[in-house]
């Protein structure tokens, strides 16, 4: 009986949460959705700790949420229920933040989209600046950086229509890029492959560099894109469409929503303490009635 309690205790806590998508939404703040598409209300209001458009939205190692300001000029952070905690980065190097991400070694990483055209690099606990400008090594000039993935390197668009890459650890330019009509999301697959949003549909560019081949065609206007947990492809559109990509032409599975936005990003909500003392109060029950039934002889 005991083993069987330890058994169902290491297997609830060792089970995954299930992963929230949540969806910014510019002057509307930004949503909150069950992965299945169930809409759970707006998680962050718009006026929360300053904000006025809402863009770029990473998950910090901690579960607390990083929004980028692309009117006031601040990375803002916020705890995994909403609630504003903070400016966590702002000043000369960052300027019209539009995509904020959290890189491979846990630096936040925030394109800014105004006049600098630059990739700041900042500290993941503190918010402090590591590198102004991350990115080097690009004969063509950054025209106004947008959307930003990490994977086996960093990749970019930009709004004069380039997709770059970058080394993910030293920011040096991998030689080859792309052109596309207006690039937007860019997500990279669990084999490598790198796919791109764009006014033509949904690009993938297989591991390796070769070229772009549509996978998916016909959506108006995509923005963001993302891989779920269940692998499926994320989009962004004016509802948020998932598709199965594991073939060589994108398949619908479903869509939800009726609001569109900019970016989108998974999170796995961190459980109350509440549920944690609960669950340790039923296993200490299970164990004791274990006991009982032993010294009982049953």
């Amino acid at each position: 009986m005991v083993r069987t309690v330890l058994l169902l205790a290491t297997l609830a806590m060792s089970a995954p949460a299930f992963a929230d998508l949540l969806v910014s939404r510019g002057a509307s703040g930004v949503d909150r959705y069950s992965d299945g598409g169930a809409f759970l209300g707006t998680l962050i209001s718009p006026g929360s700790g300053g904000l006025v458009d809402a863009q770029g939205v990473a998950v910090l190692s901690n579960g607390d949420l990083l929004v980028g300001d692309f009117a006031s000029d601040n990375v803002l952070r916020f705890d995994p229920a909403g609630s504003f905690l903070g400016v966590f980065a702002s000043g000369p190097t960052i300027n019209t933040p539009f995509d904020v991400v959290v890189g491979t070694g846990g630096d936040v990483f925030v394109a800014n989209a105004g006049g600098l055209d630059t990739i700041a690099r900042l500290n993941g606990t503190t918010g402090a600046v590591v590198q102004a400008s991350f990115t080097s090594g690009n004969v063509t000039p950054i025209g106004g950086p947008q959307y930003m993935a990490f994977g086996p390197n960093l990749a970019l668009t930009d709004i004069a229509g380039h997709v770059f890459r970058f080394d993910s650890s030293t920011g040096v330019h991998v030689s080859t890029s792309f052109s596309f009509v207006n690039p937007e999301g860019v997500a990279f697959a669990g084999n490598g492959d790198l796919y791109v949003a764009s006014f033509d549909g949904i690009s993938r560019i297989p591991n390796g560099m070769v070229a772009p081949e549509l996978v998916i065609d016909g959506l108006a206007f995509p923005t963001d894109i993302a891989f779920g947990p269940d692998g499926t492809l994320y989009v962004l559109s004016d509802k948020v469409y998932r598709y199965d990509v594991s073939g060589p032409v994108g398949v619908l599975v479903d869509s939800f929503g009726t609001s569109g936005g900019e970016f989108l990003v998974h999170y796995v909500p961190i459980p109350e303490p509440g549920s944690f003392w609960l669950l340790g109060l039923g296993l200490i029950a299970m164990l004791a009635a274990g006991r009982r039934y032993r010294l009982r002889g049953f």
